[in-house]
C-alpha cells in the first residue's frame, strides 16, 4: 500500500481529495467546456464526484499505481483543480490535470505540474507523458510552458465513451529536459489556435 502525502510550494499545494472537495468538484465537471475536453461521464451526476473522492483516489494511491492530487492554494482552501500521475512503466507516468475555470489565468497548474514533476523525477520516474483531447489549447499551454516536447497527433487512447474515435495531441518531458529553460527558437513546436499539428506521432516507449 502506498501511502499518501502531500506537496507544497509556489502559492501551491498538492493533497489528497477529501469528502469537503465533492460539491467542487461536481460544479466544475458539469460545465460544457469539461463536456468536451475531458473523459469524464457525461450527464456528470454528484454520484460521480463522490465516487471520485471516495473511492477513485484512495485506490489509485492504496495500489501504487499513481498518484492522484486535489490542488490548493492553501492547506485549508478549496480544491481548484485535480492532478494525477499514473504510472505506465517502472520509470514512465502519464500526467492528467483539471483546473477549474475560476481558478484559471493565474498559472496555478503550471505551478502544480512544475511540483509534481519535481518530485516525479526525483523519485524514479524517467518520463512523463500528456495527453489531452485535440483542441484542449489550455491543457497544451501547460505542457508546453514547462519544457515537454510535442510529439503529434493520433487516436485517443479512450477505450470507450463519447471521445472514442477522437484524435489526441501527445507529448513527453525526459529527466534529462526537465528544468532546462528554453527560448522562443529552441523550443519545441507546439500546436496553436488555427494551426494544424504535424501528421503522425514519434514512436513512444
Amino acid at each position: 500500500m502506498t501511502r499518501a502525502f502531500a506537496l507544497g510550494g509556489d502559492g501551491v499545494v498538492l493533497d489528497l481529495p477529501r469528502e469537503g472537495d465533492i460539491d467542487a468538484l461536481y460544479a466544475a465537471c458539469t460545465t460544457p467546456l469539461v463536456h468536451e475536453t475531458l473523459n469524464v461521464p457525461w450527464p456528470y451526476e454528484r454520484p460521480h464526484a463522490e465516487g471520485f473522492i471516495r473511492e477513485y483516489a484512495p485506490t489509485v494511491w492504496a495500489s501504487g499505481v499513481g498518484e492522484v492530487f486535489a490542488v490548493r492554494e492553501s492547506a485549508d482552501g478549496p480544491m481548484l483543480g485535480t492532478l494525477e500521475l499514473r504510472r505506465t512503466a517502472p520509470t514512465v507516468g502519464n500526467l492528467g490535470f483539471h483546473l477549474f475555470e475560476q481558478a484559471r489565468g493565474r498559472g496555478l497548474m503550471t505551478r502544480a505540474v512544475a511540483l509534481l514533476l519535481d518530485w516525479a523525477f526525483a523519485h524514479g520516474y524517467e518520463r512523463i507523458t500528456w495527453e489531452a483531447i485535440a483542441g484542449n489549447h489550455a491543457s497544451a499551454g501547460v505542457a508546453r510552458r514547462l519544457g515537454f516536447t510535442f510529439d503529434g497527433e493520433a487516436p485517443s487512447s479512450v477505450t470507450s465513451g463519447r471521445h472514442l474515435g477522437r484524435a489526441s495531441w501527445l507529448a513527453h518531458l525526459d529527466k534529462a529536459q526537465h528544468g532546462l529553460e528554453l527560448d522562443a527558437h529552441n523550443r519545441p513546436w507546439w500546436p496553436r489556435p488555427g494551426e494544424l499539428p504535424e501528421a503522425a506521432p514519434l514512436p513512444r516507449p
